[in-house]
Order: structure tokens, then C-alpha cells, then sequence
């Protein structure tokens, strides 16, 4: 055999590399990449969640039906509008007696214009099926919007990207933007998305101190974000309650870190300021009225609620201190440096004060928001008996958080969190205090995750010591900030303050009920791009060679990790999105066959409230109560004298005043036995709270005799009282 030599031209390699390396670095080319990316995420996520569109058929009638429980209300009333060309005063089908009126949110609206603009290019189309895929229009635009509001607010498209990336595919946000859930969250997250957009880009907008026309703009993005407050509020009023504490939020750390320094402020800048808050407040309230809602709804919605008492002061500091700035070269603070200098502790007593009088003037005391505010910071999604009786209502553990995204994602999103502190540390003057300020930050953000970590924990989020980390971290990082405030320079990027005033509240909500995971989803996704971007972005800048190392190091762990989770998590959602069916099953769907068939239309039909929006959808019959709680307290009188009442003739009586027709019952009541027996009690709970024990037969314990057979069934149930045994 004859030998050879073999030549590696390593130089040529090398320019190679360096070619292909400064081609990808081109700008137009990395938008391009950016774009595929995005398109491909988009129409893969679109259509995964599509692919139950089969499965959503009623059995009887052969059209489309919705996957849940709620989107029955709305499909009835977008069929509604088609039928009678609008909405009567009086909902037939609800709490009879109490002559109801519809929902003010505009998910039916929507649904009846998607399909009068779809029946121009097909006029076959059903109502039924555009509002099936409903939900996936809104998850489409949500995704879009939300992509744009993470670059708005980092400037990159990385962060965005990878951000997208996890919503895209991950578990907690697939159920209700799946074909099918055409319930109010799809709709009402791509409002809050498009909110925090407008938002983000006002906060734009101040980055730059003197600007011409400065006024009238600054009007301009108040009404436009007051617009898009008032569409977020019809489209789904549970995600407004977090507008009208995340903008009052972010604009009041803005308000206080752009006049801190008074001899750079320019006159007009600030009345800009002072004058998009004020629009923002005041459009917010006529768009409200414009739409058709109550004055007291819109003044309670904004102001009055413990959620949104925080607007409320924000709108008056704001005011009150812009007027203290104005008049500080008045002879009345000539003298005073203190005054001067403490400003901003004059203008939240002055705001106080007002405030205080405002509410009594509605009839409001001030000290009984005191323990409502601090009862919900415990429990935000209160704990009231027919709430908490549902099951995703219930309040989660850190482990449930946990189980629902995995570890290394809960980490990163942990990780994410912790740079946003560490983020807004180097706009502050002095090292020392960066390193302080991020160290509470961190006490802060662990103090809200890991004081509720398990029942069984330490930390359970119900004993004294959870309390006491919880409340203390809180304290701790809210008083240092208020030390540091008078002490040192801080200049913080508007945008910051928006993703400061967007964590805080959905971190204190994600202790209130498991339902919120969705909410909390989209920025949970948010902060792992924001932690992978920025471990990166470290990792290249340290100029200390041992954190670097280690910064790669964590950056390569967490990309690795990264792909795993997606990985994961694609499996997971492909496969539920696959095979999720409708909640109302075959057996439902014959039985109201039957009462469509067999009973009279204005029969009215008694249950627990679960099932009224099916009744009134599928058996197009009327119910005593349903799933939007028209009357709660109807909840408790069917709990207490119909489904746990020893007396047959009380469960008559009060069938009789309903003017009732017919008493359905469901074989899963007899699991649902707690939560009604709980909520049908007396005041103080008890008097009707049990269970019903389902015991299940064993076939292998079976005997048989010449006259009798024993079958053993197993099982195990509580005793609801002591048992005293008597001779």
C-alpha cells in the first residue's frame, strides 16, 4: 500500500467560519431568522391547538359544541344576537325571577363579527364552528402581541423569541386556548398584551425630555392607553383587576425616580407626565361609560376596590405632587430645605388625606381596607365558601407551581426574576447600595415563592413564620427603597419599571388560586427568556475571568435545560390537545336530547349550579342557578334545602316557590358532596358539611352459600362527629 499525506488547510477553515459567523451577524439577516422562527412557532402552535376540532361534535345533532362549561353561556348569546339582531334587557334562561340582564364582556360580539366576516368567503360556515376556533384566532393575536410587548420592553428579540418559544408550548397556557374553550381568557390575555404594549410605548415616549407639541402627545397615548384599558375590561374583567394596579404601579416608581432630581426637569416634561395619567384615568372612566358601564361599576372598578385602591392614590399623589414641584420656589419653602427635600412624604400625606375624605364621602372607611388589603395579600383570591369550593380556585403551594413546569424551569423563571432586581440596581449612584438593593430585591422575590412551599412544609403559608417571612420580605425591601430613595441617586429605565410593576402583583396573585397559573404563565415564560438572554449577555461581558467561567458554565447548563423543558413540554401539550373532548360527554348530550324532546319550554330545571349553562345551552331549558353565580346566595338555599336537607319537604317547598319542573341529579355528586354540603351550611360552616363515601367491590372477596352471597366492597370515609358507644 502506497502512503499518503494529507493537508488540512486549517487557514481556510478558519475564514470560513469567520465568513459564515459575520453573515449570520448581518442585521438583515438575523430579522430574518428571528422571523422564521417566529412564523414557525406561531403556525406549529396554531395548528396543534386545532387538532381537537374533531372531537368537538354532539353526538345527537352532529354540530360543533364547545369544550367547557362557560363557552356555552357565550355561544347562546352570540346565537342570540344572530337570531334577534341583538341582546333583550332580560336573560330568559337565568334566575328567572330575578330578570337578569347578559354579560357586558364582548367575547359574543366578537365571535358574531368573526362569523359574518368569514360567511363572505364561505357562506356555509356556522357560527358554531368560528366560535370553536375562536380561541385559536386570540391565541394567534395574543402571540403576536405578546412577541412584540417582551422586545418593546427588553429591546431584544432574542428575549422575545425564547419568550415566545415557552408560550408557545407550554402546559398551564394550552386548556383555555385550545379549539374549543371559547371562554373569555384568550380574548382578554391579548388585550392585556395589547395594554402593556400601548403602555410600554408611552413610557417610550417620556424617555426623552423636551419633545415639540410634548402636551398634546402626551394626551394622545392617555387616550390610547385608556382605550385599550376599557377593551381589556369588556374582554375579560379578571385580567383588568391586574391593569389597574400594574400601570398606577409602574407609573408611580416612574413619577418618583423622574422627579427626584428637580434641576434637570423640564417644566413641560413634567406637565406631559402629569398629564397622560390624568387622560389615562379620566378616558378610561368615559370610554367605560361610552361601552355601556354603570358609572358606580367603572368608579368601583378604577377606585374602589382593594385591588385597585393603589390607582386611586397614585391619581392623587401624582396631582398633589406635581403642584408641591411647581410651588417650590414659593417664598412658603424658601427656608424650609426639609420641606424640600421630603416633598414626596408631604404629597403622600396630602394624598392620604384626600383620599381618606374622598371615600367617606362614598360611604367608605378607610380602616376597613386595612385588614381587607392585608387579607388579600394572604389570600388574593379571597375565601369565600362557593369560591374556594371549586377546585381550581384553590389556593397552590410552591410544589404546585412546580409540578405544572418542571424544575429547570421554575429555576430560570427564579433566575429571571432576580436579574430584573439586579437590572434596575445599575441605575442606583453608589456600589454599595446596588449590591443592598439587589439583596433585598432577592429576599423580596423568595419571601412571596417560598413562604407557601408545601402543607407538610415549615413554610406553609398559613403558620406564624411564613407570615413572618412573607410580610417581612416585603417590609424589609419597601423600606430600604424608601431609605435609598432620600439617599442616593436612582435612575431606573421606564420600561423596568413596567416589568417591576408586572411581576410584583402576578407573583403576590399566584398565591391565590391554581386557576392563575394561566395568568401567571406568560411572564413566568417572560423571565426565563430574561434570565437565558441575560446570563448570556453577562457571560460575554465579564472581564473577570472566574466569573465567566462560571456565568458560561450556568449559561450552557440553562440553555441544555432549555431544550429539554420545550421538548418536554411539546410532547405534553401535542398529546392533550390531540384528544381533549368536550366536558359534556355522550351521556349528557342524550339526556339533553331527552329534555329538548320531552319537556316544555319554559320547564324550569333545578341542580347544583355546575350544570345550568348546559341545561340552558343543550336542553334549551331554563335553571335556577349556573356557573356565573347570578345570585350566590341561591348556591347556599340549593346546597342547604335541596341537596343535604333530611326533610323531602323542605327540597318542595323551596322547588315550588322556584316554580320548578324538574330536579336533575348527576352521579359525580356524589363527589362534589363536600363542596355543596360546605357551602349549604349554617354561619358557621359545619351544621351540613360531610361526605359520601364511594366504596368500591371487590370480585376476588366474593363468597357465595346455599342462602346468601357476601361481597366485599372497600373503601374509608371520616366520621363527622365523635362516636360514643353506650351500654
Amino acid at each position: 500500500m502506497g502512503e499518503g499525506v494529507v493537508t488540512i488547510n486549517t487557514a481556510g477553515i478558519k475564514s470560513g467560519f469567520s465568513k459564515g459567523f459575520d453573515f449570520l451577524k448581518q442585521k438583515k439577516v438575523l430579522n430574518i431568522i428571528v422571523i422564521v422562527l417566529f412564523l414557525a412557532l406561531l403556525i406549529g402552535s396554531s395548528l396543534m391547538r386545532m387538532q381537537n376540532i374533531p372531537l368537538l361534535k354532539d353526538s345527537t345533532t352532529g354540530e360543533y359544541i364547545p369544550l367547557a362549561l362557560d363557552p356555552f353561556y357565550f355561544l347562546r348569546i352570540a346565537e342570540t344576537i344572530v337570531e334577534q339582531g341583538g341582546l333583550p334587557e332580560v336573560d330568559v334562561m337565568r334566575y328567572v325571577p330575578l330578570k337578569l340582564g347578559f354579560t357586558p364582556e364582548i367575547l359574543p360580539q366578537t365571535i358574531v363579527f368573526f362569523h359574518k366576516t368569514a360567511s363572505l368567503f364561505n357562506p356555509d360556515i356556522t357560527i358554531r364552528y368560528v366560535d370553536v376556533i375562536s380561541p385559536v384566532i386570540f391565541f394567534i393575536l395574543g402571540f403576536i402581541v405578546f412577541f412584540l410587548l417582551i422586545w418593546s420592553l427588553t429591546g431584544s428579540k432574542s428575549t422575545a423569541l425564547v419568550s415566545s418559544a415557552f408560550l408557545a408550548f407550554i402546559p398551564p397556557y394550552l386548556h383555555r386556548t385550545l379549539a374549543g374553550f371559547a371562554d373569555h381568557e384568550a380574548i382578554g390575555m391579548f388585550a392585556f398584551f395589547l395594554n402593556l404594549l400601548f403602555y410600554s410605548l408611552a413610557l417610550k415616549f417620556f424617555r426623552i425630555g423636551k419633545r415639540n407639541n410634548y402636551f398634546v402627545k402626551s394626551i394622545f397615548w392617555g387616550l390610547l392607553v385608556g382605550f385599550f384599558s376599557i377593551f381589556t375590561l369588556l374582554s375579560w374583567g379578571g385580567i383588568s383587576t391586574f391593569i389597574f394596579m400594574i400601570i398606577p404601579l409602574s407609573f408611580g416608581l416612574f413619577w418618583l425616580i423622574r422627579t427626584k432630581n428637580l434641576e434637570n426637569l423640564d417644566s413641560k416634561y413634567l406637565l406631559g407626565m402629569l398629564s397622560f395619567y390624568v387622560v389615562w384615568v379620566i378616558s378610561t372612566m368615559l370610554f367605560g361609560l361610552f361601552f355601556g358601564i354603570s358609572f358606580s361599576s367603572i368608579i368601583g372598578k378604577i377606585f374602589l376596590s382593594s385591588s385597585s385602591l393603589i390607582n386611586g392614590f397614585v391619581f392623587l399623589f401624582i396631582i398633589i405632587d406635581y403642584f408641591m414641584i411647581r410651588l417650590r420656589h414659593h417664598k412658603i419653602f424658601n427656608r424650609r430645605e426639609k420641606v424640600k427635600k421630603f416633598r414626596v412624604l408631604f404629597s403622600i400625606f396630602g394624598s392620604l388625606v384626600v383620599g381618606v375624605i374622598f371615600l367617606a364621602f362614598y360611604g367608605v372607611n378607610i380602616l376597613s381596607f386595612i385588614p381587607e388589603i392585608i387579607n388579600r395579600l394572604l389570600h388574593p383570591f379571597g375565601i369565600g365558601r362557593t369560591g374556594l369550593t371549586v377546585a381550581e380556585n384553590a389556593a397552590p403551594y410552591l410544589i404546585n407551581w412546580i409540578a405544572q413546569v418542571g424544575k429547570v424551569f421554575f429555576w430560570l423563571f427564579y433566575l429571571g426574576a432576580i436579574f430584573v432586581g439586579i437590572n434596575m440596581a445599575k441605575g442606583i449612584g453608589k456600589n454599595k447600595n446596588k449590591f443592598l438593593f439587589s439583596f433585598f430585591w432577592i429576599i423580596l422575590i423568595s419571601s412571596i415563592l417560598f413562604s407557601r412551599i408545601s402543607p407538610s412544609s415549615l413554610l406553609n403559608g398559613t403558620n406564624f413564620l411564613s407570615k413572618l417571612f412573607y410580610f417581612g420580605g416585603l417590609g424589609l425591601f419597601f423600606i430600604y427603597f424608601a431609605w435609598l430613595y432620600f439617599n442616593d441617586d436612582i435612575k431606573i429605565r421606564n420600561e423596568l419599571t413596567l416589568v417591576f410593576a408586572w411581576l410584583l402583583p402576578m407573583l403576590i396573585a399566584g398565591r391565590g388560586a391554581i386557576r392563575l397559573f394561566f395568568v401567571i404563565t406568560p411572564l413566568a415564560c417572560f423571565m426565563v427568556g430574561y434570565a437565558l438572554v441575560n446570563l448570556f449577555d453577562y457571560a460575554k461581558k465579564s472581564k473577570d475571568d472566574l466569573l465567566k467561567i462560571v456565568l458560561w458554565i450556568l449559561f450552557i447548563v440553562a440553555f441544555i435545560g432549555i431544550l429539554f423543558s420545550l421538548n418536554a413540554f411539546f410532547k405534553i401539550t401535542n398529546s392533550q390537545a390531540e384528544h381533549t373532548g368536550p366536558s359534556v360527554g355522550t351521556q349528557w348530550q342524550k339526556a339533553m336530547e331527552w329534555v329538548r324532546e320531552n319537556t316544555g319550554e319554559r320547564d324550569i330545571f333545578v341542580h347544583w349550579w355546575d350544570y345550568g349553562f348546559w341545561v340552558q345551552y343543550l336542553g334549551e331549558r331554563p335553571t335556577v342557578t349556573d356557573g356565573a353565580h347570578g345570585n350566590g346566595f341561591w348556591d347556599h338555599l340549593i346546597g342547604r334545602y335541596v341537596l343535604t336537607t333530611p326533610d323531602p319537604e323542605t327540597a318542595l317547598s323551596f322547588m315550588k316557590v322556584q316554580n320548578v319542573s324538574y330536579l336533575l341529579i348527576d352521579p359525580t355528586d356524589l363527589g362534589k358532596y363536600p363542596a355543596y354540603s360546605k357551602i349549604g351550611s349554617g354561619p358557621e360552616g359545619k351544621d351540613r358539611y360531610s361526605q359520601i363515601p364511594v366504596m368500591v367491590s371487590d370480585p376476588r372477596q366474593k363468597q357465595e352459600t346455599s342462602n346468601l352471597t357476601l361481597i366485599l366492597y372497600r373503601g374509608g370515609t371520616f366520621v363527622d362527629q365523635d362516636i360514643i358507644y353506650k351500654d
